[in-house]
């Protein structure tokens, strides 16, 4: 019999900022590939290329990392349009949200996911979060 591993999930709330009324959830067991391409695309947007041609692979790369977090990183949200049909939660209403929402859910996910220093912690009471992780958790919705 094999092992499942489990779905964890983290909601984001904005309190105290612009969005403050928004939720997103975010995936915490995405593939080692897409936390990898998601960082090393991060690091690269920040410190952009000197050159036009580097500047230009740091917009793909932005692409790209937006692509990945909607695709793999997002599970849903409570965003609407303005005539309040809700938007989707995936690549393409990733693309479409303002930057500066897309930079607070991208360095809150980034801060979560980045933050384990025990590569194989010991479960925390609720049976699948990591204690260390179940702390910084504390303001935030984590659901399996």
């Amino acid at each position: 019999m094999g092992f499942k591993i489990p779905e964890n999930t983290v909601t984001f709330d904005f309190v105290g900022t612009a969005y403050d009324g928004a939720e997103v959830t975010c995936r915490l067991d995405v593939s080692g590939a897409v936390f990898w391409a998601i960082l090393d695309s991060a690091q690269n947007v920040i410190i952009p290329g000197e050159t036009p041609e580097a500047r230009r692979l740091d917009i793909e790369q932005v692409i790209e990392t937006n692509r990945l977090i909607g695709d793999e990183v997002l599970k849903g949200w409570n965003l609407e349009y303005n005539d309040g049909t809700p938007r989707p939660a995936d690549a393409e209403g990733f693309s479409k949200i303002p930057p500066e929402l897309a930079k607070l859910i991208t360095s809150k996910w980034m801060e979560v996911i980045q933050g384990e220093d025990d590569p194989l912690p010991a479960k925390s009471s609720n049976g699948n979060i990591p204690e260390s992780l179940s702390t910084r958790l504390e303001n935030m919705s984590v659901s399996q």
